[in-house]
């Protein structure tokens, strides 16, 4: 995914604020993912000038390089600093040996010595730094026996040393100078080289490493939703995604509303409604929704008849091939995917942009921000909120610029633009011409040919004046 989607995934375990948790692992996810200005690259002279090219929601404006401590530690103070923690960021001096005892200082625990086995008791969450000797990553998803890991890793030339070196470039040369890799698949895990788990639990202190992770527990269908994702290739967060678009959050297998549908508002999806369904669409019958992801067009259903269609993974692998094509045609970017949820609603990019597009996006990010579940004890609470994250969400796009890639000019922020724009012809027309830096305004340089009328008549007015007079003279004598 690109780092448009990745800027705020994750959620810290312990019990601390959803607002605390929620933008800690987007700093780490940026760098490693991110292919805008070549990706970041690894350098440890250069180390925090990826960060110093980042805002404050973790997006890079340009290009940079980070070595393995100061992501870990420049995406925490982004989190921190984002969400108003009241801590002392993270200091430049940071390194492995340091961070320990840093990271303790600001609401950290050394979980370390709770592993009895491959893992910490009761598994690693979203944003526990793990540490080897001389290096340190974050877990970026929601999996307790095997999170994604994220880190700097080693730069193209095998050296420390980036664009300063044999590399010669700040870029992530190789795709593998930042990286994520599976907890199991890491060298260190099959050597046996990790040395303790740092865990942020806040300045309280509260939600230590007894205390129970954030989890969620899958609907039946959600389940069938991602096996179906995970057989076709889909990203697993548009397949929920779209089923939380389509049938809601949880899913159902059930027929669409479409008005005027062979069977609009049937309810449950069975063999024998289904193969009515079918031969009345056979027969000419508008189609309708059908199965957790609402599979429409009624070629899908004519040209595979075989196919199970009752049965929620069948159906699911049908529409996750379908958003598969589009997100691959498209892109996965923020603005890429509300193409993406147009397209899979009306068929075009534009005909559902706002109403089902938007949303969609939207919901992808909440789902990937969140991580994928993995079931567990009832954790809801963040999701629950999730439609005031959305309207925040809009706000925010609604007063913000345009990126290229990411997202058009807000609303607001364009028609202010427009406003700012009009004002400043409308000066420049009353502006005095500058040499060598701009003309004069079409109003002043109007009063200036006017003035140099008025001399030029002035001029001609004292002239036959004086002939005038001259005449008169002549005259007298």
């Amino acid at each position: 995914m690109p780092r448009s989607l990745l800027r705020s995934r994750g959620a810290l375990a312990g019990r601390v604020t959803p607002r605390e948790c929620h933008r800690v692992c987007g700093r780490a996810d940026a760098v490693l993912e991110t292919g805008d200005y070549g990706g970041v690259g690894y350098s440890q002279p250069n180390r925090w000038s990826a960060y110093d090219a980042s805002d404050w929601d973790g997006w890079l404006h340009g290009p940079g390089e980070a070595d393995c401590s100061s992501a870990v530690s420049g995406a925490y103070n982004i989190a921190f600093h984002h969400e108003g923690v009241d801590v002392d960021l993270f200091p430049r001096s940071t390194w492995t040996g340091s961070l320990p005892a840093e990271a303790q200082a600001r609401g950290f625990q050394d979980i370390g010595d709770s592993w009895t086995g491959t893992v910490p008791d009761g598994g690693f969450r979203v944003g526990d730094v793990i540490m080897a000797d001389g290096h340190v990553v974050m877990a970026t998803t929601y999996e307790p026996d095997n999170p994604l890991l994220s880190e700097l890793w080693i730069d193209a030339a095998g050296s420390i040393y980036g664009s300063d070196g044999g590399d010669g470039s700040a870029a992530d040369d190789t795709g593998g100078e930042s990286r994520s890799i599976r907890y199991l698949d890491h060298p260190l895990t099959a050597s046996a080289g990790w040395t303790t788990c740092l865990r942020y639990v806040g300045a309280s202190g509260s939600g230590g490493s007894s205390s129970s992770g954030p989890a969620y527990e899958l609907s039946f269908i959600q389940r069938e939703v991602l096996r179906a994702a995970d057989d076709t290739g889909c990203p697993w967060w548009a397949a929920l995604a779209c089923l939380w678009m389509e049938t809601g959050e949880r899913g159902a297998n059930i027929f669409g509303h479409d008005a005027g549908g062979a069977y609009s508002g049937g309810g449950e999806v069975t063999e024998t409604k289904f193969r009515d369904f079918l031969r009345m669409i056979a027969d000419g019958w508008t189609s309708n929704g059908v199965g957790p992801l609402q599979i429409t067009y009624p070629g899908y259903f004519l040209q595979d008849p075989e196919r199970r269609w009752w049965e929620p993974y069948e159906s699911a692998v049908v529409g996750c091939r379908i958003l598969k094509g589009l997100i691959d045609a498209e892109g996965d970017s923020y603005e890429d995917l509300r193409r993406v949820g147009s397209r899979y609603n009306s068929g075009s990019s534009d005909g559902a942009y706002g109403a089902y597009g938007v949303p969609f996006s939207d919901r992808c990010k909440s789902w990937y921000d969140y991580g994928r579940p993995s079931g567990g004890q009832d954790g809801e609470d963040w999701l629950m909120s999730s439609e005031a994250i959305d309207l925040l969400r809009n706000i925010s796009d609604a007063v913000t610029p345009g990126k290229a890639g990411v997202k058009f000019d807000g609303e607001l922020y364009n028609h202010l633009k427009e406003t700012h724009n009009t004002v400043e012809r409308i000066e420049a027309v009353f502006q005095p011409g500058k040499v060598g830096v701009r003309p004069a305004g079409a109003f002043v340089d109007w009063m200036n040919w006017v003035a140099a009328k008025q001399d030029e008549t002035n001029k001609r007015l004292d002239t036959l004046i004086a002939e005038v007079k001259a005449l008169r003279a002549a005259e007298g004598k």
